[in-house]
């Protein structure tokens, strides 16, 4: 049984839920959707089988989790896995320097991230003076051989957000005003905007273009340089893999460090012994580094604009502004939101315009290119559901979509077979780690 599956791009909040006696407690599957919430809260899984608590399946980027409770002794608390090509991740960070998260683990599988098959993040676990108060509790993971880095945050007792734990003389802190007006949504988006241009110094691209075409040419060497310490894993890893000289490489990996576990690994078999050990211990010693704190201040802002954008727009959804609606997810101007502005035109029957904004979508991968197809055809239908008829090459494109339930889009494809006719399917099920 798996009481709690979520597969397709998706926006949730699952809080305060009791999950006893499963195959999976839950299971998450490329649920990805820029600036959607996806946030576990206040939830109790309890097993006593070896299973698994909470299934992350695939790409689940914007999945954060606090105030968990996990009683899974002989299985594993979380588990995260790759679909197909798409590998297993989720928010690559987990609170952030100055405010812990705080979720209770059970047995010795906490969360299983293996490195082949999963992105890195950042887990951000309370301080000494918390985990010996309460010597019972286990509220930090076991990371040993797995694919994410833990990073301890000492605060006050008062100042730890406890929340439905109610762990004795713990938090109690007031909590902070949501934002919920459109000033709010413009500051935080321009803040998101400032805080995103640090990395690679705004221009991913250009870098790895000059690592590939003049590794070492002073300019690369000085943009790379200008950019640190905030060059990503994958700008690292192409000057990992490029025609740079050695020592280069090895002063741009120290300006960057202390570096991601799987950056350090493929360093392992390039830089001198010396230089490897200076990264190790660099790491061990700092625990975090300038890019980690970055993408915790990235992920804290953009849960507050999530929230605060979700807001405005239930709200407008609420009170019929679809002017409102259409405006804040027009300003949004991601894919996603693109998505959910044809959606809101079918809604009001404006077909035309859901045609011509699905025109305009950039499709740039081929799940975007799909997703353009599915919408076309969920116009056609609804916009002369009486006379519309499902053709044989449009029903055998759909099929086979769904059927390739390691993708991200089969759960559309699967949504549209089902209106156009009737037919069912069962959930697919990750499998064992």
């Amino acid at each position: 049984m798996i009481p709690i599956a979520v597969g397709g791009p998706s926006y949730y909040r699952v809080t305060h839920n009791s999950v006893i006696d499963f195959f999976r407690g839950s299971q998450l599957q490329n649920t990805f959707a820029s600036n959607d919430e996806a946030w576990f809260n206040c939830n109790y899984f309890e097993e006593t089988a070896n299973v698994q608590g909470v299934t992350i399946w695939g790409n689940n980027a914007e999945f954060e989790f606090e105030q968990e409770t996990f009683n899974v002794p002989a299985g594993e608390d979380m588990w995260i896995t790759d679909s197909g090509s798409i590998l297993g991740e989720i928010e690559a960070a987990q609170g952030s320097p100055t405010d812990p998260v705080l979720n209770l683990f059970s047995g010795t599988q906490h969360i299983i991230v293996p490195a082949p098959e999963t992105n890195s993040f950042t887990y951000y676990h309370p301080g000494a003076n918390l985990t010996t108060a309460f010597p019972m509790l286990t509220f930090v993971p076991d990371n040993t051989g797995q694919n994410f880095t833990n990073v301890d945050v000492t605060k006050t007792f008062d100042e730890y957000d406890d929340g439905c734990l109610e762990l004795e003389g713990v938090g109690d802190r007031p909590r902070e005003e949501e934002c919920k007006t459109e000033e709010c949504l413009d500051s935080l988006n321009n803040l998101l905007g400032n805080k995103r241009s640090l990395i690679d110094g705004g221009d991913t691209e250009s870098l790895q273009n000059a690592l590939s075409q003049a590794p070492n040419e002073q300019t690369t060497i000085d943009a790379l340089s200008s950019a640190a310490p905030y060059l990503s894993d994958g700008v690292l890893l192409a000057m990992l893999s490029s025609d740079m000289e050695l020592p280069n490489q090895e002063a741009i990996l120290l300006q960057n460090a202390p570096v991601s576990a799987s950056v350090l690994s493929t360093a392992q078999s390039i830089v001198s012994d010396d230089n490897y050990q200076a990264l190790v211990d660099i790491r061990e010693t700092e625990g975090y580094s300038a890019m980690e704190v970055l993408f915790a201040e990235i992920s804290d802002l953009n849960t507050q604009y999530s929230v605060a954008f979700h807001h405005l727009y239930k709200t407008a959804f609420k009170e019929g502004d679809w002017a409102m609606a259409e405006n804040l997810l027009l300003e949004e101007g991601s894919f996603s939101s693109i998505r959910k502005l044809i959606g809101l035109k079918m809604r009001t029957g404006a077909f035309y315009e859901a045609e011509a904004y699905i025109q305009a979508l950039p499709t740039e991968t081929d799940g975007q290119s799909i997703i353009a197809d599915l919408l076309a055809l969920e116009v056609a239908y609804r916009s002369n559901p009486a006379d519309y008829s499902l053709s044989d090459g449009d029903e055998t494109y759909l099929q086979l979509l769904a059927e390739d339930t390691l993708s991200a889009t089969y759960t559309y494809s699967r949504a549209l077979l089902g209106t156009l006719t009737g037919a069912q399917f069962h959930l697919p099920i990750a499998p064992d780690g």
